[in-house]
């Protein structure tokens, strides 16, 4: 076995098996540790719904930044990326990273230093728009959006229409700055894709439309059989004080509905496929965010078997 050359970044949408396949090239090397960039699987009791890699799967490999954060305190993208770096830092070794949250990635590889946030403006701006990311009203969201093309149309040229995190990240910027969100695009994770600040390779797994949508329901309903309603029922006494991100993460808040309404067996499917579309939604988003960047090699895997999907992977690092 050889060692790394160069850290490896491993994107692409959710389901798509980022961890499985950063897991088995990890083993194709001499086994470097894996950095988790997912912004959902910090949280404590939320390991299920996230896709976290259970310990027994994953193999002998070190993981980091899995589950290490009460789900009741915040962490935002630059407290993230400072411990990501942190990591990096003190070792000599190549990394293999896994992310499937665009702006995290981004503010590793391209080393954003990230505009100020504040959770109450942030909040006020929610409450002015009526803005709900877990379930976006599409006239408040454009209502929202009208105003960011008002005050700072270069921002609104970048940010997709529909995003209602990026679209609200934008005006609290401008109302804490009172600075156009554009004019931090460099430090605030708008992709510009210069030479990334991080030596590393960029390898990025997709399907097509329809086998993602079965992969995504299959991996959903695993997730049920896992006992993923327990889990939720495990942090509906905390509910309340538990940090918006984190109750925004796909499923946990339709789960919780579902349980609150009595666990009907006639509602149960409806759930299902009601995570499934707004998890194909979100998984449209990751997808339009990656494939912007040309730095990514992409692996096309619908007419790969698993080994053919991993050695194309190990090409590419080589």
């Amino acid at each position: 076995m050889t060692k790394l050359k160069q850290h490896i970044v491993v994107v692409g949408p959710t389901a798509s098996s980022k961890s499985n396949f950063a897991i088995s090239l990890a083993r194709q090397f001499e086994n470097p540790e894996l950095i988790s960039l997912d912004s959902m699987q910090i949280y404590k009791g939320f390991e299920i719904g996230t896709g976290v890699v259970g310990e027994s799967d994953q193999q002998g490999i070190v993981h980091h930044m899995l589950t290490f954060q009460e789900p009741t305190d915040l962490c935002n993208a630059k407290i993230f990326s400072e411990k990501v770096m942190n990591i990096i830092s003190s070792s000599n070794e190549k990394f293999i990273l896994v992310g499937g949250t665009g702006l995290y990635t981004h503010g590793i590889i391209d080393g954003f230093n990230f505009a100020p946030a504040d959770e109450k403006v942030r909040q006020s701006i929610i409450d002015e728009y009526q803005l709900d990311e877990n379930n976006p009203n599409p006239e408040r969201v454009a209502i929202a959006y009208k105003k960011l093309v008002e005050i700072d149309p270069i921002s609104a040229e970048k940010i997709d229409s529909l995003n209602v995190r990026r679209i609200i990240r934008a005006l609290e910027v401008i109302k804490i700055s009172g600075e156009k969100f554009s004019d931090t695009f460099e430090e605030n994770g708008v992709q510009t894709f210069g030479n990334p600040k991080l030596d590393c390779k960029i390898i990025g797994l997709r399907y097509t439309r329809e086998n993602l949508r079965s992969r995504i329901e299959t991996r959903i309903r695993e997730m049920f059989e896992n006992g993923w309603v327990d889990e939720v029922r495990e942090l509906m006494p905390i509910w309340d004080d538990i940090v918006q991100p984190a109750r925004l993460a796909i499923g946990y808040e339709q789960i919780k509905t579902y349980i609150e309404n009595g666990e009907k067996a006639e509602d149960l499917n409806k759930t299902i496929e009601l995570i499934v579309n707004k998890t194909m939604q979100f998984s449209r988003r990751q997808r339009k965010w990656f494939e912007r960047d040309p730095r990514i090699s992409w692996i096309d895997c619908d007419d790969l078997t698993y080994d053919e999907i991993v050695q194309k992977g190990v090409a590419l690092c080589g």
